[in-house]
């Protein structure tokens, strides 16, 4: 047990070291807002950036270098650009692997995910706190093999903006190309409270499960989100199982991070899994690897 925690250990902060060497981005002609830690805000277009650094050229104070460990929110003009919004670093506060958060997307705010080529799913926000999605894993094209389709919703509420947020969401589901029984239907439902910014944070959430004709015990998760470099987040989600008879018990965890480019996420690390049942796999590390592809606002 030791050894596997310091193998994970090991490999989590590898992937620190990796995600913070990033090749120099090349220089778009872009107008940004830039609001900076100490509350200054400059507008203008962008000369250059690199890792550590981005140069805007401003109407009133000329051409500026900011260190960007200085800079709290980039926000870009999309009429300044070729690119639109999805262009845009996109972060996705609303999610972490698997994990949910109590923030959500933004109005007009979209997302194609897909995790281990077969899991698709499309999530949109409706307004800033409600947004929905629908998701199938297409086992079908492996001789019409049975498929699971899922459709989602979420409804999220600050307490206190960018700090303290909440949220409740439910997704119900079936396998098709089966006859259709009850056993054949399932819903997932949870609440997850977040503390922290949208950049960095902590959340719980407590799940609960109906498949196969009956309800599972209550599925705990822990997760958390740290801000290491511009573009790169820590992830991590702890899912904690008390189900003797199902999933089993145990601890089930998501070590990696996240990498914003262009228009799309890439999410990667891997699962550590530690308890009995489906968790007492004799794996130490399993690799995890999933991509968001932004649309919208």
């Amino acid at each position: 047990m030791k050894a596997l925690f310091l193998f994970s250990t090991i490999v989590f902060f590898s992937l620190l070291t990796i995600s913070n060497i990033q090749a120099q981005n090349k220089s778009k002609k872009e107008t940004v807002t830039i609001t900076t830690l100490d509350g200054n805000i400059y507008t203008g277009k962008i000369l250059k950036q690199t890792e550590k650094t981005i140069r805007i050229k401003t109407t009133s104070a000329g051409v500026l270098t900011i260190k960007k460990k200085k800079i709290k929110s980039i926000d870009f003009d999309p009429s300044s650009s070729s690119s639109n919004a999805v262009s845009q670093y996109r972060s996705y506060p609303s999610k972490y692997f698997l994990g949910t958060s109590g923030y959500n997307l933004k109005k007009g705010e979209g997302y194609y995910g897909n995790t281990w080529i077969f899991f698709n799913e499309i999530n949109y926000g409706i307004t800033d706190n409600l947004s929905i999605g629908a998701g199938t894993i297409p086992l079908f094209i492996f001789n019409g093999a049975p498929t699971p389709v899922w459709l989602k919703t979420k409804v999220s509420l600050p307490i206190v903006k960018n700090k303290i947020n909440i949220s409740g969401g439910a997704m119900a589901g079936a396998i098709i190309g089966e006859e259709f029984y009850s056993d054949n239907t399932f819903l997932w439902l949870y609440s997850a409270g977040t503390l922290g910014s949208k950049e960095k944070n902590i959340s719980f959430s407590i799940n609960f499960i109906y498949g196969g004709g009956g309800w599972s015990p209550a599925l705990f998760t822990l997760s958390g989100k740290y801000k290491v470099s511009h573009r790169t987040y820590l992830l991590t989600d702890n899912y904690l199982s008390f189900d003797t008879n199902g999933l089993g018990d145990g601890i089930f965890s998501f070590l990696g991070a996240r990498t914003a480019f262009k228009g799309i996420s890439l999410d990667y690390g891997g699962i550590v899994p530690i308890g009995a049942g489906i968790f007492d796999v004799g794996i130490y590390i399993v690799p995890y690897l999933g991509i968001k592809i932004g649309f919208g606002r």
